[in-house]
């Protein structure tokens, strides 16, 4: 019997299920020499990010849902399926993989293709949308509207849900990351301090951390001086940190209501009632969903495990053979 595999393909996260066994997930990076060989993938390659020598590059072969660089996408997958052990040609599995509702038939079959360059014998696309509804214990059947909010790495995704279908949905290019290199931008503008994605990602969470409050201690940073070119320490106050945010708290307030927008005004009412939930990355950083709630004045509920939502949800797909449900 051909083994099957579930993948959440995502921008920052590649999730794999196989069988009983736990999620494996690594970050969706590969660092190459110029001749194409892969140095590193996953945990390895991000610790490296900001500290390359010429030689080497970061690629990253997903962005906003799509695979935006094939043959780095197919080294990347090959590695994961050699981690655990399926790059056998005597055991190439079938891979459900769970996509964005909006990626287009062009770029499913890049996608697709990408695969058939792995191990993979066989591959068939979900609905990730759906996976989430799932795995976040969602009563997606029934005739009630419901309101996922998907905050992803550089994607941000909202979905009405109601009798087991998508009835309106909104995408945002921007997440987790995108607040990253924007707290990174504004620092340089406003404190003429230049830092790298990762201390921008610390800061983040440091300020996350603390409730996204206003009032608190400063936060100690090293970057470079753009004035002096030295290497400096300047406390950062979290006012600033997030005011850098505002405007990416902003557009996705603006994304809900265009949804709702979209949505009949009874499943709208159900909304009203029940609120938000929020899955994705983005949900892990401590006081997001207050700031979310704030910004779209309604309640937001955090799924239970958000970063593995789509995950879970495919891994329930698989177990009780309902692909077919969920195709896309």
């Amino acid at each position: 019997m051909t083994k099957r595999i579930g993948v959440d393909l995502g921008s920052s996260f590649v999730r794999i299920i196989t069988d009983d066994a736990p999620v494996f997930c690594a970050p969706s990076i590969l660092i190459r020499d110029r001749d194409g060989t892969v140095i590193a993938s996953g945990i390895a390659a991000r610790a490296m990010v900001g500290k390359l020598p010429k030689n080497l590059e970061e690629i990253r072969p997903v962005r906003y849902g799509a695979v935006v660089d094939r043959d780095a996408c197919s080294q990347m997958m090959q590695a994961y399926l050699e981690h655990l052990g399926l790059s056998s040609r005597l055991t190439r599995p079938d891979a459900v993989v769970a996509v964005p509702d909006s990626l287009s038939t062009m770029e499913r079959e890049i996608l697709r293709e990408a695969f058939y360059r792995t191990n993979i014998r066989k591959v068939s696309f979900v609905s990730a949308t759906l996976c989430a509804a799932v795995g976040a214990g969602l009563q997606y059947r029934d005739a009630r509207g419901s309101l996922l909010f998907d905050a992803g790495g550089n994607l941000c995704k909202t979905a009405v849900i109601s009798l087991g279908h998508v009835v309106s949905s909104g995408v945002l290019k921007g997440g987790g990351e995108t607040l990253d290199a924007a707290l990174a931008e504004y620092i340089r503008r406003n404190c003429a301090l230049q830092i790298g994605q990762q201390t921008a990602e610390r800061l983040k969470k440091t300020v996350g951390t603390a409730k996204f409050a206003r009032t608190g201690a400063p936060i100690v940073v090293i970057g470079r001086d753009l004035k002096s070119r030295q290497i400096i320490r300047k406390a950062v106050t979290p006012e600033l940190v997030l005011a850098a945010f505002e405007r990416q708290m902003n557009a996705m307030a603006a994304l809900v209501q265009k949804t709702l927008s979209q949505t009949p005004p009874e499943l709208c009412a159900d909304i009203g009632d029940y609120g938000i939930l929020l899955c994705g990355g983005g949900a892990l950083l401590s006081g997001f969903s207050q700031k979310l709630a704030d910004s779209c004045r309604m309640r937001v509920t955090v799924a239970s495990d958000p970063g593995k939502t789509v995950a879970d949800g495919l891994r329930r797909v698989l177990m009780t053979g309902r692909e077919e449900e969920f195709a896309l």
